[in-house]
């Protein structure tokens, strides 16, 4: 843990795999093979992985495609960045 400024930033990703090739080949180090979400947000696909940037910040890519357990009861929803296509 950092004693100062960001410990690690999370970056949403619709494809981890993709990602993660991407951000090796731009010289980061990626920690482990991603790790699947644990409790509430378990599902198909719901998975994290953390990582270090080549100037030694931690990223943690994180996807959640799969329906939260309290999307059945409420309208509101988790942010996350558009599609793109």
């Amino acid at each position: 843990i950092r004693d100062r400024g960001i410990q690690h930033l999370a970056v949403y990703v619709d494809d981890m795999d993709a990602a993660l090739a991407r951000f090796q080949a731009a010289g980061g180090e990626v920690f482990s093979s991603p790790h699947e979400l644990p409790a509430l947000e378990k599902g198909p696909g719901n998975a994290f992985c953390y990582a270090r940037a080549p100037w030694g910040t931690i990223i943690e890519f994180i996807t959640y495609p799969s329906p939260q357990p309290y999307e059945q009861q409420t309208a509101l929803r988790r942010w996350k960045p558009p599609e793109r296509g």
